[in-house]
């Protein structure tokens, strides 16, 4: 597993496509009866996105896509070779809203006296009276990370990020106590496919109809 953060390009073209993706087995008994049984604790995700402009030139002020938008995201492919490799995507800089990749103030867990470790996760409203649902991160951003208990913010000397997605502290925080945090987050992905298409649609403009990242499954 590489730590390689996808591109964040301009010629990105909207619509982003979202896939939520979830396994269920339905049983049918003679009875009429059906069972069900879900086979993800938590869902995996596909994104797609399109490229309406690329550009294969050197110089910054050929267009505004920035130098050599086509190399970034061509040979961050390659180097991932297709699907074999992941990497780490941020949603946000696809969608532009900073909360797609930020919890500020997100609570984690409960000290009970014993437990050291708590795991990051993302929280997604629901409407009122449901309470959010909530899932792990994929993976944690260590810069701009900021830890409480009961609102205080601990010391960094006091616990560690462990890898990928939960903070462990050197004494386990007192019964009752709420623990929370501040912290940017990714999706860990690989490219859905093992190839991509380019269009070459005028001289040094390219465009790439479709890359499609899917979340993989965390130990």
């Amino acid at each position: 597993m590489s730590n390689a953060i996808f591109p964040k390009l301009r010629g990105r073209s909207w619509s982003v496509m979202e896939t939520p993706q979830t396994s269920t087995r339905l049983s049918k008994h003679v009875s009429g009866r059906t069972v069900a049984c879900s086979l993800y604790k938590y869902p995996l995700y596909l994104f797609e996105l399109k490229y309406d402009g690329l550009t294969s030139a050197s110089d910054p002020s050929f267009s505004n896509l920035g130098a050599q938008s086509l190399q970034a995201i061509e040979g961050f492919f390659l180097a991932r070779a297709g699907g074999f490799d992941t990497f780490l995507f941020r949603k946000s800089d696809v969608t532009g809203n900073k909360f797609d990749s930020w919890a500020d103030g997100q609570p984690i867990g409960v000290g009970d006296g014993t437990t050291t470790a708590f795991t990051f996760v993302r929280e997604v409203p629901l409407a009122s009276p449901n309470a959010p649902y909530i899932e792990p991160v994929g993976q944690v951003e260590p810069i701009g990370l900021n830890v409480y208990v009961n609102g205080t913010a601990q010391s960094p000397s006091t616990y560690s990020l462990t890898w990928p997605n939960k903070v462990t502290f050197n004494s386990a925080p007192s019964a009752g106590s709420v623990v929370s945090a501040d912290y940017a987050y990714y999706f860990v992905c690989r490219f859905a496919d093992d190839t991509l298409d380019f269009e070459n649609f005028a001289h040094l403009l390219w465009k790439l109809g479709s890359v499609k990242l899917q979340t993989v499954k965390q130990p």
